[in-house]
């Protein structure tokens, strides 16, 4: 009787424990029949590969043979490629690339590094070998070309640094005659002689659709140290045969008369020009002066233009006015350097704001330290600059300064609810003492309201005082403990 009663007790528990075990089997069936993932059409394998990095499309096409297929064969994948040359061998994955995938790339970016400088051969190498691949591969036709930082000057010195700068210079301008789409070229920061980099001008030139497709040129640091590149006219004869060239990004010193007019009267080239950028350096030859006359033709050329400048240590204001003539059609300004005591920025403000009151759009300055304070300069920027958008300034303000400012600003549109066309202010402040700008930061607080009404971004940053000022100016030894930020209350530790 016993053995009965176990028995049935273990066929009911047998027959309550089979749906579970059904449940489990039927569940690993279902895994068994999810998604093949290796058998995944090329398409989507690709759009999840364009969301990857370079190395991890490489991992993924290991996988498997479909995954290898749908990763490797996708051209849209590998259109683009960043190569930072150490002179290595570190450069032998890019070159690996270059010679499996080069024949699909569009954009190529190469980039020198500190560490070429150490092994001038190798890394002259590692360029002939990246651009003997592309040559042999059609040769491969880019759209976009960045050859930057190689630092020719700094670097290749000496004998064994001569061969390897001669060995570049051939690779570069071979690959050059034969591309035939180029719209973007970036040449910046090689600090070649004038020869070589008219040479790698010319060598685009030689291609005559690469000519008049190139869109975007970037030469800035391309020559080296105090070169006189604005008597060249080799130069100016290379750089007109451009003819659709939209933005110019170009040093000073390759500025001449016969460079600003020759644009100006070359027919395929009025009213194309939409962007000249032009840094200033200590290190440009820049003791010339383009004639107000060669800047009149290049406004009336390009009414359209927006002329761009940058004041590296040039801060005097003797200098100042020299290079930054009326008849500039000066859209941006930046004056940034050190100061020897030689900076006036009253003075320097009270030009910029008289000469370029109907065409400045954004004004920086950021000479450090800061020995004389703004005045009455800064209202004028807010009056007469009508089409000021930007304005961001380093130094030394008072009160009435910006109490004044804010007044303006309160009867000519913050009572008729009118947004100014300067949208973005700020003030990074330097004084003495920790209550130097507390009655200057409070004005900020009282306007914070009217300002976030018209959705303006004005601020007043104060940052500590780590530099000694000269005995005239000093005086308190304290420094600065607080900022003010925007939609902050006033701190004071």
């Amino acid at each position: 009787m016993d053995m009965e009663t176990i028995d049935s007790s273990s066929q009911t528990h047998a027959s309550t424990s089979n749906p579970t075990e059904e449940a489990v089997e039927s569940e690993d069936d279902d895994e068994c029949t999810g998604p093949p993932w290796g058998k995944l059409p090329s398409h989507i394998l690709s759009q999840i590969a364009y969301y990857m990095f370079p190395w991890e499309r490489v991992r993924m096409a290991k996988t498997c043979r479909n995954w290898h297929d749908g990763v490797m064969r996708s051209p849209s994948l590998w259109r683009s490629s960043d190569i930072r040359v150490r002179g290595n061998w570190r450069d032998n994955p890019e070159i690996e690339y270059v010679r499996y995938l080069g024949r699909y790339l569009r954009r190529l970016s190469i980039c020198g590094s500190v560490r070429c400088q150490r092994h001038t051969k190798k890394f002259q190498r590692t360029v002939t070998t990246i651009l003997a691949h592309l040559y042999r591969q059609g040769p491969v036709q880019l759209d976009e070309l960045t050859v930057t930082e190689f630092h020719f000057q700094s670097y290749f010195r000496g004998t064994s640094g001569e061969f390897a700068r001669a060995g570049v210079m051939r690779s570069l301008k071979r690959f050059l005659r034969q591309q035939r789409r180029l719209r973007v070229v970036d040449f910046g920061f090689n600090t070649m002689t004038g020869e070589e980099g008219v040479s790698l001008l010319t060598a685009i030139q030689s291609s005559k659709d690469s000519a008049a497709k190139l869109e975007h040129l970037n030469i800035e640091e391309l020559f080296k140290y105090k070169e006189r590149i604005f008597e060249s006219e080799a130069f100016v004869e290379a750089l007109l045969s451009f003819s659709n060239l939209q933005s110019l990004v170009i040093n000073y010193s390759c500025l001449s008369n016969e460079l600003i007019s020759g644009l100006s009267e070359a027919v395929n080239y009025v009213g194309k020009l939409k962007c000249l950028d032009v840094r200033c350096s200590r290190s440009d030859s820049g003791e010339h002066t383009i004639h107000p006359s060669a800047w009149q033709s290049f406004k009336y050329a390009f009414p359209s233009a927006k002329v761009h400048f940058r004041l590296h240590s040039w801060i005097k204001l003797t200098d100042i006015q020299r290079i930054l003539v009326s008849e500039i059609p000066l859209t941006n300004l930046v004056i940034l350097g050190h100061n020897d005591d030689s900076f006036q920025p009253d003075r320097t403000i009270r030009l910029v704001a008289r000469t370029y009151r109907s065409v400045l759009e954004k004004f920086v300055i950021d000479v450090n330290p800061s020995y004389r304070p703004y005045h009455q300069s800064l209202i004028s920027l807010f009056r007469d600059c009508k089409k000021l958008r930007s304005l961001e300034l380093r130094g030394r303000v008072d009160w009435p300064t910006l109490r004044e400012v804010f007044d303006y600003l309160e009867e000519n549109h913050f009572k008729r609810g009118v947004r100014p066309e300067l949208g973005f202010f700020r003030m990074i402040a330097v004084g003495n003492t920790p209550e130097s700008y507390t009655d200057e930061a409070l004005v900020f607080e009282e306007f914070r309201e009217k300002l976030r009404a018209l959705d303006l971004d004005y601020e007043l940053v104060v940052e500590p005082r780590f530099y000694p000022l000269p005995h005239e100016y000093v005086n308190d030894q304290q420094q600065f403990v607080f900022q003010v930020l925007p939609d902050e209350e006033v701190l004071v530790e």
